[in-house]
């Protein structure tokens, strides 16, 4: 397994970070977006407008599958610094009724260090038309600080036309730290046009905290919800 550091810099203005961007085209019968890390991969990006996504995982075809695996020795890390900054760690992405698929083993940390405001994502399991599945037994982490408005979710899992399925055997935490604004927190958000499933298995932990000095606090530990 070899190593990935993509860093992005600028001075007043925006900078992106990705280490690995996966995209698979096609329109009828779309191909397959597949992708699986057992390596360690760092996306950094500081600057005013600052956006890490170490991962981006998109199928963009009609009935292509998202699929996405980070092995027990998987390593991923975003970090985002700068004023407004956002930090993700994985996006995995079927737009066009395929299933999104996303399997954790190993580690997933996102940490958004912003002054005016600060989001972080762990994970991002999304499927517009069809199942959208998440599995994680590793740890997942969503860390974010600013003095304005802290925003953090470890694992958002959502189908916007199907069912939506979570379970967790592993660690997810979500930390939200702000200094006079609005400070949020979500350990797993599980949402579905149909049914919305969430397991958290016996050794399962989830553990969010957030943390406002001068504002509004809100701390959720898991959050489903399903039309049916």
């Amino acid at each position: 397994a070899g190593d990935i550091l993509a860093v992005a810099q600028a001075d007043g203005g925006a900078a992106y970070a990705t280490a690995i961007n996966s995209v698979a085209y096609g329109y009828s019968g779309g191909l397959d977006a597949s992708l699986t890390n057992s390596g360690l991969l760092s996306a950094v990006a500081d600057a005013d407008f600052a956006y890490a996504i170490t991962i981006f995982n998109f199928a963009t075809g009609h009935y292509g599958n998202a699929y996405l695996t980070n092995a027990e020795d998987g390593q991923i890390y975003a970090v985002a610094n700068g004023d407004y900054t956002t930090a993700t760690g994985v996006i995995n992405q079927a737009t066009r009724y395929g299933s999104a698929v996303t399997s954790n083993a190993g580690n997933i940390h996102a940490t958004a260090n912003g002054n005016s405001g600060g989001a972080s994502f762990g994970v991002s399991n999304y499927s517009q038309g069809y199942v959208a599945t998440f599995d994680n037994s590793g740890s997942i982490s969503a860390t974010s600080t600013a003095a304005g408005i802290a925003m953090a979710t470890g694992v958002e899992n959502e189908s916007a036309l199907y069912n939506a399925s979570s379970y967790n055997s592993g660690d997810i935490s979500a930390i939200a730290d702000s200094g006079v604004g609005l400070a949020g927190a979500w350990g797993v958000v599980n949402n579905s046009a149909n049914i919305s499933s969430f397991t958290n298995e016996v050794d399962g932990d989830i553990d969010v905290v957030a943390t406002s000095q001068d504002g509004y606090a809100l701390a959720v530990g898991a959050y489903a919800i399903g039309v049916t």
